[in-house]
């Protein structure tokens, strides 16, 4: 009887162990996460790879937005399996989540990040130069768009819930002067925006802009407008994944012709620019 007690609790010591190895390390497939360095400050890169090895990988850097508190939202653990599973090769940088009256800082960090993980890419001998992909969330976005568009060695850059931000002003007019005076002529890579009619978060026109400046300077530009979904719609494990995917594959998509703005959102949106309230 007390040998059956014994082995009892050993088996529960040892199923207590491995629920807490569990707990601890679930993401055992990602051991080659690396760290580094952008302007004194360290940041881990969440790495994912297919399980078939390969001499040479194609590559998704994912930068996700400005979180706030948290960059939970935007799943980067269970992204990097996706991307995986689908043959990429996935970094994503987790950066320091940014507080609203931050913004601009929390931009500035994105911009330096993009400019030194495109870096290491480059130089990397696992990477396939002709297939390195940006991925770019919201305000990461932003910083895509201003420091990796002009890369040679980028094939495609997709920006989610691309927009200027309704509830920053100085954010909201550093993107569409951006849009605005951006010098389309020196952009390299394929470009696809995907954005949501239902967005509030973001006004997308901004995008509309972007895509017909891209259109007059005769380059490359996709875009999906869904009908359904509010700014996180876009981040995540969700179902624009899947659409998002089949394009870095080089497979075929529903897109539109134009990105339509949502008169609804426009008007509360004038009314808070004036009144301070939507």
């Amino acid at each position: 009887m007390n040998k059956n007690k014994l082995n009892v609790k050993k088996v529960l010591i040892v199923v207590v162990l491995l629920l807490i190895i569990i707990v601890l390390f679930p993401f055992k497939e990602n051991r080659g996460d690396f760290k580094i360095k952008v302007n004194d400050k360290e940041y881990n890169i969440i790495v994912a790879k297919p399980k078939e090895k390969l001499s040479q990988y194609p590559l998704v850097i994912y930068h996700h937005g400005a979180g706030y508190k948290t960059i939970e939202p935007f799943e980067l653990r269970n992204l990097s399996k996706e991307f995986a599973k689908n043959g990429f090769l996935f970094w994503a940088p987790e950066r320091s989540p940014g507080a609203p009256w931050e913004g601009l800082q929390t931009l500035k960090d994105a911009q330096a990040m993009s400019k030194t993980i495109l870096d290491l890419a480059i130089k990397s001998p696992e990477v396939d130069q002709k297939n390195i992909n940006v991925v770019s969330f919201c305000l990461g976005s932003w910083a895509v768009f201003e420091n990796n568009t002009k890369s040679p060695y980028i094939k495609t850059i997709s920006l989610l819930a691309f927009g200027a931000p309704y509830d920053d002003t100085v954010l909201y007019d550093y993107v569409m002067e951006l849009v605005n005076k951006t010098d389309y002529s020196k952009i390299y890579p394929k470009i696809l925006i995907m954005v949501s009619e239902e967005d509030s978060r973001v006004d997308i026109e901004s995008g509309e802009i972007l895509r017909k400046n891209m259109v007059k300077a005769n380059k490359t530009v996709d875009c999906v407008l869904y009908k359904k979904g509010k700014h996180l719609s876009l981040a995540g494990v969700k179902d624009y994944l899947k659409d998002l995917i089949k394009y870095l594959k080089g497979e075929k998509i529903n897109t539109t012709e134009s990105i339509k703005i949502s008169e609804n959102i426009r008007n509360k949106y004038k009314r808070f620019r004036t009144t301070g309230y939507w």
